[in-house]
């Protein structure tokens, strides 16, 4: 009796989103997913990012073969030329799909990050700088990057979101901190910390990270982990950033270089009320009709 009842309801659910009613239940949908095996690094066709440097010509952006390090076949190969250099990942900007964004609306609405990487740099052991490795998520401000002209210009410098900074070396100041619209993408006087996490980078092996935003009732929390061990969340009440149009990362204090593969960012969105409504709409009418039998 209960599977039909359930079915029943599943039945009528799925009838009502046949004939153009919201979606009843919300699926992670992957925004971004790169893993740059095709060679390329601008190829934003599907679900893959534009990958755009954000400061100085000098810096080095391609994709190598790093099957010795991350063990992965190719990956985003970023060499900085100065430090506080950053690079931007624009979500799918497939012409005949336009720009996508994420806008995170209801509270239980969450956005992550996932990527693997490793620091290329020699001497990453010995080295002592705190906030080096950076990455985040970021909304453009208005301001679309399309061209690598735009995004070395104004346009790519005046994003704002969230990030993390990870210590390298011996040092262990690494944070949770919010971006305000100041150049670089993920640099400059904007950033304001959200409050100190353990963890930092002292070799030149794989790792992983994860980063989730969280829309709250009171405002957006931000998670942080590395390499599957402790889970850091801090939160922002004020000022808050709901609306993400880009993967970023930078390289801050000692210029450390990366190789990045398999970026992942996947939207989880709570269903909508009027959803809500439907399932309820559809369990009462199932519910009435067998009573009456």
């Amino acid at each position: 009796m209960r599977s039909w009842r359930f079915n029943g309801i599943l039945t009528l659910a799925g009838a009502l989103c046949a004939f153009g009613a919201a979606p009843l239940f919300a699926t992670p949908v992957n925004v971004v997913t790169d893993n740059f095996t095709d060679g390329t690094f601008q190829d934003s066709t599907g679900p893959k990012a534009a990958w755009f440097k954000t400061v100085t010509p000098s810096d080095t952006l391609g994709v190598a073969d790093d099957s010795a390090g991350l063990g992965s076949g190719n990956a985003l190969n970023y060499v900085t030329g100065t430090a506080f250099s950053s690079i931007i990942g624009v979500f799918d900007t497939d012409p005949a799909n336009g720009f996508d964004a994420v806008t995170l609306a209801a509270t239980g609405d969450k956005i992550t990050l996932s990527f693997k990487f490793r620091v290329t740099t020699a001497g990453i052991a010995t080295a002592n700088q705190d906030l080096s490795v950076r990455y985040g998520l970021l909304g453009n401000n208005g301001t679309q990057v399309t061209s690598a002209a735009d995004a070395i210009g104004t346009i790519g410098n005046d994003e704002i979101g969230y990030g993390v900074r990870l210590a390298i070396g011996a040092n262990t100041a690494s944070d949770i901190f919010k971006d305000s619209a100041t150049a670089p993408a993920l640099g400059g006087t904007g950033l304001s910390s959200l409050g100190t996490i353990t963890g930092q980078i002292a070799d030149n092996n794989p790792h992983t990270a994860v980063m989730t935003l969280t829309k709250t009732a009171a405002g957006v929390d931000i998670t942080s982990q590395l390499d599957g061990g402790t889970i850091f969340t801090k939160s922002d009440t004020t000022g808050l950033v709901t609306t993400f149009h880009e993967v970023a990362f930078l390289s801050g204090n000692g210029t450390p270089d990366y190789r990045i593969d398999d970026v992942v960012v996947t939207v989880d969105a709570v269903p909508e009320p009027a959803a809500l409504g439907l399932i309820g709409c559809a369990a009462s009418c199932f519910l009435s009709r067998r009573r009456r039998k």
